[in-house]
């Protein structure tokens, strides 16, 4: 199902309450009318003396009591009214009633509850009274979607509070309560902006996870797509680092998060931080980890990190040379960016002389970097880091090639798992080996990295050695590790720009992430675009992260080589892996390719 959201107008809202009203008064003052976002135009009732009916009356909002004569009757008349009034969105509020399958179905998507908890935990009533009797140390307040079930439906926004000693029921739930009057409204917008919808919808991870923080007020985009807005208000952009920054600085922007490498290595950061911005980004130096292989690969030589032996060359002849002398496997790579698919591994000496051409033989020349051929098994780490303090993340594995059996082209990525089960001895050792001496080493330079850094690794049985640093999330390392955090994104970026990372920790959903990426017919040489797609309504536990698509005149389309990502969230992997690969027939792609065996390697070790 795809979303409603955003109308192109100003959104007609319902809500739902049965008692005092107190979050229907934040969302009264929030949509007040000419809200170009939109406003509360009714208020419905099954209590004839709920206060919430005053509260809408004296705002001029037309407010109806349903007394409860049983749950047929009232929401017989409850939808009725709804149709009538041309509502777009309806909001429970404080309703004390569980709605039907055959009410909920044809709302779905467009009704939202607040809980007064973090949900999954605490579902149903009494809910400060349990945590305070669980000894909980931190407490907070859920919007979501509502499904079939009490509590269970997908979760647009939380929020958080601590527990106070000496704290009573009473005390928590005003602390929670104020906390939902700011929420509840924000939860609203992400939901009318089409940024928030029962999972499967699809956004890019990064900022689908970014838009959940209740640090955020507004969001922008640059350049942004038309269904980013409005609540990621979009922002003109060709691509000039320095002008963004100087509109960034007009605007009063508090925090700045980088996705792509290309503006990271332009010097984006340096540009934010010379104006007194934060950015979460390295700055151009310290981005070519990922924008030259060769700046990369003297750096873990000069700071003793375990790598491929290799050779850099600019001269097509003498690099033809020394593949004769060292012939095949080797690993011949694109020294500067290339999108994830610069490499070859070559078992011939054709093959190798070809790439070779390739790269260097153009007017412009370019540079190759000839490594060595690793054998083991490929995973990544990434870590978030302020130039001192390090905080990996879970191990993942990503599917570089194409086809089925790491056969065919390499690609951007065809897939990854999280966590992938690397034994704890090789985790620590990629901490002190690799990731240490990298932060460190810069630093010595006089680099501070401060983001997040991808280590792409071979697990060989000399140990872990480094395949690739990049110098942002990856991709689609990112949608497999993203819905597993159960920590704020954006106060953990806040904290690595302002360089105040130490003492931070990380939380994860327990369980298992597998993405399948669903790529265009003659992907990755030349992918077919202007495919019409149908993507359902995913079932509970799989997201869909649309990358390669665009909305026009009411039909989806593909618009790139990776389209979309199909993540399923299971308790281990076999149930993730289940999960996405249930769903993906069930999708409209003609001609989708997409691998079978993802995480199968890692069920194996695990």
């Amino acid at each position: 199902m795809l979303s409603p959201f955003p109308l192109g107008r100003p959104a007609r809202m319902a809500v739902m309450a049965s008692g005092r009203g107190t979050n229907l008064e934040a969302l009264l003052e929030a949509f007040s009318p000419q809200n170009p976002w939109g406003e509360v135009v009714l208020v419905l009732s099954d209590n004839p003396e709920a206060y919430a009916l005053k509260r809408a009356s004296r705002r001029g909002v037309e407010a109806v009591a349903i007394p409860w004569r049983g749950r047929k009757a009232f929401e017989r008349e409850a939808l009725d009214l709804l149709r009538a009034r041309g509502v777009d969105l309806v909001l429970l509020a404080g309703f004390m009633r569980l709605l039907s399958p055959g009410f909920v179905e044809p709302w779905y998507g467009r009704l939202l509850n607040i809980h007064p908890s973090l949900l999954p935990d605490y579902p149903g009533l009494h809910v400060h009274r349990r945590v305070l009797e669980a000894g909980e140390r931190e407490t907070g307040s859920t919007v979501h979607f509502v499904d079939q079930g009490m509590d269970t439906g997908p979760i647009v926004l939380q929020g958080r509070v601590p527990v106070l000693p000496g704290d009573t029921p009473e005390t928590l739930e005003r602390r929670v309560l104020f906390l939902e009057h700011r929420l509840y409204p924000r939860a609203v917008r992400l939901v009318l902006s089409g940024m928030a919808f029962p999972p499967g919808e699809g956004l890019k991870a990064l900022l689908w996870k970014a838009a959940q923080s209740p640090l955020v007020d507004r969001l922008y985009a640059a350049p942004g797509n038309a269904g980013m807005a409005p609540l990621a208000e979009l922002v003109p952009w060709n691509g000039d680092v320095e002008a963004l920054a100087d509109w960034a600085l007009g605007e009063g922007i508090d925090l700045t998060l980088v996705g792509p490498e290309a503006p990271l290595v332009e010097g984006i950061a340096d540009a934010f931080q010379k104006r007194g911005l934060l950015i979460f980004g390295p700055t151009q130096k310290a981005a070519m980890i990922e924008g030259s292989k060769a700046f990369a690969k003297g750096l873990m030589e000069r700071y003793g990190i375990p790598t491929a032996r290799y050779r850099v060359f600019q001269d097509p002849i003498l690099a033809l040379e020394y593949l004769e002398e060292v012939g095949v496997p080797i690993v011949i790579k694109d020294s500067g960016l290339a999108a994830g698919k610069g490499v070859t591994v070559a078992f011939d000496l054709h093959t190798a002389k070809q790439a070779v051409s390739n790269l260097l033989s153009g007017p412009e020349g370019g540079e190759v970097v000839m490594e060595e051929y690793l054998e083991g098994e490929e995973a990544t780490v990434l870590a978030l880091t302020d130039g001192e303090t390090i905080l990996p993340l879970l191990p993942s594995q990503d599917h570089k090639r194409l086809l089925d059996g790491d056969q065919g082209p390499m690609t951007g990525g065809m897939g990854a798992v999280a966590p992938y089960p690397m034994d704890a001895a090789i985790f620590r050792r990629v901490e002190e080996e690799i990731l240490k001496p990298l932060i460190q080493g810069l630093r010595a330079e006089g680099v501070v990295y401060r983001g997040v850094v991808y280590a792409g690794l071979m697990l060989t049985r000399e140990g872990p050695k480094v395949l690739e640093f990049n110098a942002r999330f990856g991709d689609p390392e990112a949608q497999a590790l993203l819905p597993l955090l159960q920590s704020d994104l954006v106060e953990l970026a806040l904290r690595v720009a302002e360089g105040r990372l130490k003492g931070a920790e990380l939380s994860w959903r327990e369980g298992a992430s597998a993405c399948v990426v669903l790529a265009a017919p003659g992907y990755p040489e030349n992918p077919r675009k202007g495919i019409p797609l149908h993507v359902p309504e995913p079932p509970e536990g799989v997201l869909v992260f649309h990358a390669g698509t665009r909305l026009e005149g009411g039909v989806l389309w593909s618009q790139g080589g990776r389209v979309l990502n199909v993540v399923g969230l299971g308790q281990d992997l076999k149930e993730a892996l289940e999960r996405a690969y249930a769903f993906i027939p069930r999708v409209g792609f003609p001609g989708a390719q997409y691998r079978k065996d993802i995480g199968l390697r890692a069920l194996k070790r695990g």
